[in-house]
């Protein structure tokens, strides 16, 4: 058997602390969430909320194995009873320094990098999170932020390929970038095809002509008759990132 109890970690997902995080009365536990990036995705469905259902909600989340779990290790760490409020209690005399409880923490587990997901929160820091933790870190430029914008920028594809394939080369000089990401798995599904550049730039102006082109890019579901299209054209824009990370040798 290999002992890897003594290696160091790299955390190559990384996202960084929400901004209130070294705050008193931050509460990490609350971060959990049954699904989605939003911790309270279902209740928005419930207008106005009912109490009930919230309430069942967070009895649900913190039933699931990763919040017992996060619940038990915490504890341990702490030396407190495996409870939220003895762990809360902990922690809010913990992060009366938060650099040194971040960094005990990430001691524990002996990670000694981390690979930041640059894409969400908007604005990532990758120097201040580096010196919060006091590990390497590294960053991963996310391309759909960037297709987005530029989607509502440009009015003609060749317009769009250029400054896409700027902004990547620029992103991809930066020494801390070793590479970019894309969740095209969640907007047209991960069938993604070689697309060519005459096909995508008629299906770009196929999109532009419609009624519904403004923010279209920046939607996770698209009009069923639009699907085709707004495939073909990421399918053609994640192709040329790999074709560049290729040429920058990143990831």
């Amino acid at each position: 058997m290999i002992d890897i109890d003594q290696e160091s970690l790299i955390d190559s997902h990384v996202h960084v602390y929400a901004p209130d995080s070294g705050d008193h009365d931050f509460d990490p536990l609350s971060t959990f969430t049954l699904g989605g990036d939003d911790p309270d995705f279902l209740q928005l469905r419930s207008e106005p909320r009912d109490p009930a259902i919230a309430k069942q909600l967070l009895k649900n989340t913190q039933s699931t194995m990763a919040f017992q779990q996060a619940l038990s290790q915490l504890a341990a760490w702490f030396g407190c009873p495996r409870t939220a409020e003895a762990v809360l209690a902990s922690r809010r005399e913990a992060v009366r320094d938060f650099a040194v409880h971040v960094r005990q923490l990430l001691g524990d587990v002996r990670c000694s990098s981390m690979i930041v997901d640059m894409g969400h929160p908007i604005g990532v820091d990758l120097d201040a999170f580096e010196a919060l933790t006091g590990v390497d870190v590294y960053g991963i430029f996310r391309i759909d932020l960037l297709i987005a914008e530029l989607w509502d920028q440009q009015y003609s594809f060749a317009g769009l390929v250029a400054a896409y394939s700027d902004a990547l080369g620029q992103a991809g000089a930066d020494p801390k970038v070793v590479g970019y990401k894309s969740i095209i798995a969640y907007r047209t599904g991960l069938a993604v095809e070689p697309v060519s550049e005459t096909a995508a730039s008629a299906a770009f102006d196929r999109l532009k002509r419609s009624g519904a082109a403004d923010g279209l890019l920046r939607r996770v579901q698209v009009p069923r008759e639009m699907v085709a299209d707004v495939k073909s054209v990421r399918d053609h824009l994640l192709w040329r990132a790999f074709e560049l990370s290729l040429d920058l040798d990143l990831a």
